[in-house]
């Protein structure tokens, strides 16, 4: 079953939460805005295809018209990584860029 959003997207949110130190400049980074919003409940596999772990996925809307994302996925018993991040459309809300992002 594919998810209900581009997993570019959520690939390109990945990758730039893995940037090391403070962003000097803007971003030029630009993905597609997200097709849901909401809560999204997920898992963690192995290469094999077996659930070893809860997900989590929350995409908002912000008042300001800012995405606001917050993913988590963990390990059963081992390790677990949280990202947010806020985004801010751009290219007449075509396009979103990271305004910032921080993971853990």
């Amino acid at each position: 079953m594919s998810p209900p959003f581009p997993s570019a997207f959520l690939l390109a949110i990945a990758v730039s939460a893995l940037a090391v130190g403070p962003a000097r400049a803007e971003s030029s980074l630009r993905l597609p805005p997200p097709e849901v919003f909401g809560s999204i409940p997920s898992a963690t596999y192995d290469e094999a295809g077996k659930k070893i772990g809860e997900a989590h996925l929350d995409i908002l809307k912000l008042a300001s018209g800012n995405i606001y994302i917050l993913a988590s996925g963990s390990i059963a018993g081992a390790e677990a990584m949280v990202l947010s991040t806020e985004l801010v459309p751009v290219d007449d809300g075509s396009a979103l860029r990271p305004l910032w992002q921080m993971s853990h």
